[in-house]
């Protein structure tokens, strides 16, 4: 039984949701992103780090600075801007976030994105992992043939995984 038991205290203790604290936090983290609607069409991978700060223990507001890579077909390097609200609990291990983005900084032109996310954190010790799922739809402008402008609205799904310190 003593054998059993140590282990199973470091599975608990590693299984319990990060703790949630005021203070300031750093995350980075790692997204991919498809197009599902209108079109299907895999996006550009991009890297985020994310400076933070807890209020009240379930409120987090963050501001995400988005690196867009090259490594989809026909995408060019770009820098976004993600300022995010967090809500999660402290007894559990979701969250859910309320997102802006600022796209195009880098690579004209300057687009807005809004949306949400659902994510999954684990931690001890002051850093905790993250899984998270989200949803960006973005208005963009097309031209037809003819070369006539019109507005579209694609739906962009995005997975992420990341660190968080703090």
């Amino acid at each position: 039984m003593r054998k059993i038991a140590a282990p199973l205290l470091l599975l608990a203790l590693a299984a319990t949701p990060a703790a949630a604290r005021a203070g300031w936090f750093l995350e980075g983290s790692a997204g991919q992103g498809w197009e599902f609607k209108p079109d299907t069409a895999k996006m550009p991978t991009n890297v985020m780090l994310t400076p933070g700060y807890t209020v009240l223990d379930v409120l987090s507001l963050e501001l995400g600075v988005v690196s867009s890579l090259e490594n989809a077909r026909g995408a060019k390097f770009d820098v976004q801007l993600r300022p995010m609200a967090e809500l999660s609990l402290p007894l559990f291990p979701i969250y859910a976030k309320a997102i802006l983005g600022i796209t195009g900084l880098a690579n004209s032109p300057v687009k807005l994105q809004y949306g949400g996310a659902l994510g999954w954190r684990l931690g001890l010790g002051g850093v905790g992992v993250f899984l998270e799922a989200g949803v960006l739809p973005t208005n963009v402008e097309v031209v037809d043939t003819a070369g006539t402008k019109s507005n579209k609205l694609i739906w962009i799904g995005e997975g992420r995984l990341g660190l968080r310190l703090g």
